[in-house]
């Protein structure tokens, strides 16, 4: 991403929190690589986030699936 576009590395690494809500399940929260990176209106920076966005998703459904939660 600071390839295309040095000013967005004051946005990373992803921060992600995974907690609990009232109803007991687990919940990950976190901001799309794709609108906080999206504010820099850069064609590359956009591909390169919308790439985050998928690889974030693969991760945190897998660490649930591995903690038994699906």
């Amino acid at each position: 991403m600071t390839r295309h576009q040095p000013a967005a590395a004051q946005y990373a690494p992803i921060r992600v929190v995974l907690y609990e809500n009232e109803a007991g399940h687990a919940v990950f929260g976190y901001d799309q690589p794709s609108s906080v990176f999206g504010q820099f209106d850069d064609a590359q920076a956009r591909v390169v986030a919308r790439g985050l966005d998928a690889a974030l998703g693969r991760v945190l459904l897998a660490a649930a699936r591995l903690f038994g939660f699906d």
